[in-house]
């Protein structure tokens, strides 16, 4: 083994191979790690819609979710795009046939003074600068169907998630 040595030695320098080329028991690398902490979301605010008393043949009722809606806030982290998620139709069940309802969602007033009309999945930036507190306020409102002549009487309820999710981590 060490003649193998002692030849391969004599071989670099005869060569002009470096000696710190052969071999090294050992080699380093200074590797760094870092993350980036956002705040986490929250939903605040949520409420009912009520839409009162029907009668049997009535047309469509809305709630206008500008003027009259449910208020809720998204909180997180601030600059950072948020997607807004709710369901297209809620069954509302009852005494009979089940009732529907359409969500309606608006978010904050702009500067002209109306409200963006947010669809689910439509993504929103929350205000204020990353790592720092943000919030994104909506209304929610909506339209319940007509209501069928022959609809059973009776209270009819039903409930539905609105969801807020960081578009990029």
């Amino acid at each position: 083994m060490m003649k193998r040595l002692a030849v391969a030695a004599v071989a670099a320098v005869v060569l002009g191979v470096p000696a710190d080329a052969i071999a090294q028991e050992s080699a380093d690398a200074n590797l760094n790690v870092s993350v980036n902490v956002l705040q986490g979301l929250t939903l605040t605010g949520g409420g009912t819609l009520d839409f009162g008393n029907q009668v049997t043949g009535a047309g469509e009722t809305t709630i206008d979710a500008a003027a009259d809606g449910i208020a809720l806030e998204a909180l997180g982290d601030g600059g950072r795009s948020i997607a807004v998620t709710f369901p297209a139709t809620v069954s509302l069940n009852g005494a009979g046939e089940g009732l529907t309802f359409t969500p309606a969602v608006v978010a904050s007033q702009t500067a002209d003074g109306t409200f963006e009309v947010i669809s689910t999945g439509d993504a929103v930036e929350l205000s204020g600068s990353n790592f720092e507190a943000g919030s994104h306020s909506f209304r929610v409102g909506g339209t319940l169907q007509a209501i069928p002549q022959n609809q059973a009487a009776g209270a009819y309820t039903g409930s539905f998630l609105m969801t807020v999710a960081y578009t990029e981590l």
